[in-house]
C-alpha cells in the first residue's frame, strides 16, 4: 500500500483542491526552470526499458489510495508520451485525465509543438496520498508529489539533439484524482516552480517540453 500522510476527513476534497488551484493560477500553465544546469549531458537516455515495462492498471487495483497513485503516475507517463510524438490531442490523454488536468497536459504538449520541441523519457515521482473522500469508499484522492524531470529531456524536433539552455529540476505537485464512471482520472493539478521540492535532484535537470 502507498504511504498516506496528513489524512483528514469531513470535507469535499475537490473543493479544497480547486481552491488551491485558483490560488496558484499563476503557475498552472508553466513549468518553471530550476537553478541547476548540466552542460555535460548531451544525449537522451535509452527509452527501451520504459517502452517494454509493464505498469499497474489503476482500475484493477482494489485499494483506492494505491489506485489513485497509479492513475497519477499513468497521467504523467501519458503526457510524456504525447510530448514525444508530439500531439496535444493524443487519444490516451482522455484515458488518464479530465477537466483542468487534461487541459493542462494538452497545453504543455502544444507549447512544445509551438517551439519545435519534443520530449524524450519521462519524469520520476515521490507521490503520497494526503487525503481521501468519502471515508468508506473513497472516490476522490488528493496526492502530493515531488516530481523530478531529470529523465525527461527536451529535444529539438528536427535534429533530435537536446535543446541548449534547458534545465532540469524537482517541483511540488498537488493533484486530485477522481473515480469517474469506473475510471481513475486526474482532474485537477497544480505544479509549482522547479526548485520547490525538498527531494534533491541530480545536477543538470531540465523542464519538460513546452515549459517556456
Amino acid at each position: 500500500m502507498v504511504e498516506t500522510k496528513n489524512v483528514t476527513h469531513g470535507y469535499v476534497l475537490g473543493t479544497s483542491v480547486r481552491a488551491l488551484i485558483a490560488a496558484a493560477s499563476g503557475v498552472l500553465l508553466t513549468l518553471s526552470a530550476c537553478s541547476s544546469e548540466s552542460p555535460e549531458q548531451e544525449s537522451a537516455p535509452d527509452s527501451t526499458d520504459d517502452a517494454t515495462r509493464s505498469y499497474p492498471v489503476p482500475e484493477e487495483i482494489l485499494d483506492p489510495a494505491d489506485a489513485a497513485v497509479a492513475a497519477y503516475e499513468r497521467y504523467w507517463r501519458t503526457v510524456a508520451e504525447a510530448t514525444a510524438i508530439p500531439d496535444p490531442e493524443y487519444p490516451q490523454l482522455l484515458d488518464a485525465a479530465a477537466g483542468q488536468a487534461l487541459e493542462w497536459g494538452q497545453s504543455l504538449v502544444q507549447g512544445g509543438v509551438d517551439r519545435g520541441q519534443i520530449g524524450s523519457g519521462s519524469p520520476s515521482h515521490d507521490a503520497v496520498v494526503t487525503d481521501l473522500y468519502p471515508d468508506d469508499e473513497p472516490t476522490e484522492v488528493v496526492i502530493a508529489d515531488c516530481i523530478d524531470s531529470t529523465g525527461w529531456l527536451v529535444l529539438d524536433a528536427d535534429s533530435g539533439e537536446p535543446v541548449s539552455g534547458e534545465e532540469y529540476g524537482t517541483s511540488k505537485v498537488s493533484a486530485l484524482v477522481e473515480r469517474i464512471e469506473g475510471r481513475w482520472l486526474v482532474t485537477e493539478l497544480v505544479k509549482q516552480g522547479i526548485g520547490t521540492c525538498l527531494l534533491a535532484a541530480e545536477p543538470g535537470s531540465r523542464s519538460p517540453p513546452g515549459s517556456g
